[in-house]
């Protein structure tokens, strides 16, 4: 008889012997003359993610405020890397909401 809908069906092993595969991490950093590192990462699923990521953050930024650190937003950069450090894109924060973020 099958079970209930008020009773749990537990598997014998989690995930049903499929192996959890760890999502990458990308550091999303802001650079002019002095560079902002990102330390922590962030886990997305993939370059696509990264880049819509990195597009939402820029927007955010250049929103919000008219520059960092007393430079202009024309002067940053934002440059996303892999978690082996290999730099995978990166645009001019003066170039979000053009259509040319992350080319």
């Amino acid at each position: 008889m099958p079970p209930s809908a008020d009773e749990a069906v537990v598997p014998d092993q989690p995930l049903a012997g499929k192996e959890k595969i760890p999502m990458p991490i990308y550091y999303f950093h802001l650079r002019d003359q002095d560079d902002i590192t990102d330390i922590d990462g962030t886990d997305l699923a993939d370059i696509g993610a990264a880049r819509e990521h990195a597009n939402t953050v820029a927007r955010e930024l250049t929103f919000k405020t008219s520059g960092m650190l007393g430079e202009d937003w024309s002067k940053w950069s934002m440059v996303v890397h892999d978690s082996a450090g290999l730099e995978l894109f990166s645009f001019e924060m003066s170039d979000v909401g053009k259509g040319n973020g992350g080319k």
